[in-house]
């Protein structure tokens, strides 16, 4: 059994990776609707995994128990093919992850091929329950069987809440008005598509580019175009308004040379072939909303920063103010020309939220370095708000910061979350920790940070609908469908 016991500490580690990382962060599974399925499979299935694993670290079952157990290992079986096939059901599965769960298949079948004659001869005595035990193994075996038994609770917890998540665009219906024609770059990331489905349920009619049409019509339903290529529109072409929000993610990994140019580039490049694009247009639009990020006023203390405010020299605030830049070359076509600096985003289907949450699932509330860095976040629905809000009103223009009125410290933030996932400890993850990790991002993002107050949004009357983080927080992760 020493052989068999070390193939399942290896398919735990490996089925604890492609739970935490690809599902729990780089895929964000966790929080998205059409995970549901997958989510309570999984936490079935990690359960069974959990009993099995601890019965195997610590017991020697025998006779019809021998059975018994040969029976849960034939459904644990049927469940792994079942949620191989349920997982490329809502999503494309990447290659990596295909690898992961081919590997995690082998190694099953091998462990079954190594335990079946174990089982049987189990299975050839009187009927019991013998204490086994196989050293330093059976700790670990339990400490990875009671992690996943907890991943399991968590996880059907989840699936739970999915089905009460309110992701009604009611809170939309005060700007309908005239049908438009709208262009949206960046549609189907994690604001894009959600603005295009609150579009298209408002009346207009909305074209999306992106380089993944069939991944992209997937998350949304009704009248919509797709273009994976601005130079397939010709002369004729009109679009009322442009909405650009593509660029390359900033918090998928370390900010290398290369990443750090790819960052601008995909920024710069997409920007550019928008004014190209514009410039044939024989009727020009009327409105460029064009995405940027606060981070265009560098690192900064506690000091309150509105639109008009200095910015500290780094590689964020370079990035922005050259994409800025770039957007307002289009002002020459006479086109109106809007610059959200958006803040952190928060919602229920993934982004930021999503990552942050996950050690409070598990019960470990975080908290970086002091907790005294400025944290100006948005509740995506609210930022959805502001662009409707820029369309219904043609004289605004200019920067607009694209946060709550009410930003709070990394403190304040662990603090309020902690009301809505109950937690046991409370960690301070130290800077220089983060630093080292992360490296440049963390320096620029996570241990420091910008008190933004929405200055010009306040000005022109926009109404917020979640401007308190215990209001966003508490409709993000406990929200009921009202009947």
């Amino acid at each position: 059994m020493t052989f068999v016991l070390t193939l399942l500490i290896f398919q735990s580690a490996l089925g604890a990776f492609d739970t935490l990382y690809r599902h729990g962060i780089k895929e964000s599974r966790p929080d998205k609707h059409a995970a549901k399925k997958e989510l309570k499979l999984h936490a079935v299935r990690t359960c069974l995994y959990a009993f099995l694993f601890m019965t195997f670290a610590w017991l020697e079952l025998k006779g019809n128990l021998a059975a018994l157990l040969f029976l849960l290992l034939m459904l644990e079986v049927i469940l792994v093919l079942s949620d191989f096939i349920i997982e490329d059901d809502p999503r494309h599965l990447p290659l990596f992850e295909r690898v992961t769960h081919t590997v995690l298949a082998i190694n099953f079948g091998v462990i079954l091929g190594y335990l079946l004659p174990e089982l049987y001869h189990w299975y050839l005595q009187p009927t019991g329950i013998s204490i086994a035990y196989y050293g330093w193994l059976s700790w670990v075996i339990s400490l990875f069987s009671l992690a996943a038994f907890t991943s399991g609770v968590k996880g059907w917890q989840r699936s739970s809440r999915l089905t009460s998540m309110d992701l009604s665009f009611d809170v939309f219906e005060r700007y309908r008005g005239e049908k438009k024609s709208i262009l949206v770059t960046g549609g189907s990331g994690f604001i894009g598509k959600r603005l295009v489905q609150a579009l298209i349920n408002l009346g207009h009619d909305v074209t999306v580019l992106t380089r993944d049409i069939p991944a992209a019509a997937q998350d949304m339903t009704g009248k919509v175009s797709f273009l994976n290529d601005l130079s397939k529109l010709n002369s004729e072409n009109h679009f009322n308004i442009i909405i650009n929000l593509a660029g390359e993610p900033l918090a998928k990994g370390r900010w290398t040379k290369k990443r750090k140019k790819q960052f601008v580039k995909s920024r710069i490049a997409m920007t550019a072939k928008l004014n190209t694009l514009i410039t044939r247009l024989r009727r020009k639009p009327e409105l460029l909303i064009n995405g940027s990020a606060i981070g265009y006023y560098g690192p900064q203390d506690g000091t309150m920063l509105n639109e008009e405010s200095n910015f500290t020299k780094s590689f964020s605030h370079h990035l922005c103010e050259s994409w800025e830049h770039e957007a307002n070359k289009i002002k020459e076509h006479n086109v109106r020309v809007c610059l959200l600096r958006i803040g952190v985003v928060l919602g229920q289907d993934g982004g930021p939220l999503n990552q942050l949450r996950l050690p409070f699932e598990f019960g470990c509330a975080t908290q970086i370095g002091n907790g005294g860095q400025w944290m100006s976040w948005i509740h995506r629905d609210d930022l959805i708000s502001m662009m409707l809000h820029l369309m219904a009103n043609n004289t605004l223009k200019g920067p607009f910061n694209a946060t709550a009125p009410t930003p709070v410290t990394n403190s304040d933030f662990t603090c309020i979350l902690s009301r809505y996932l109950s937690t046991l400890v409370r960690i301070k993850i130290p800077s220089k920790v983060l630093s080292i990790i992360v490296g440049e991002m963390a320096n620029e993002i996570l241990i420091t940070g910008q008190r933004v107050i929405p200055v010009n949004f306040q000005l022109s009357k926009f109404e917020f609908t979640y401007p308190e983080l215990p209001q966003a927080l508490e409709h993000l992760i406990t929200a009921k469908v009202s009947d």
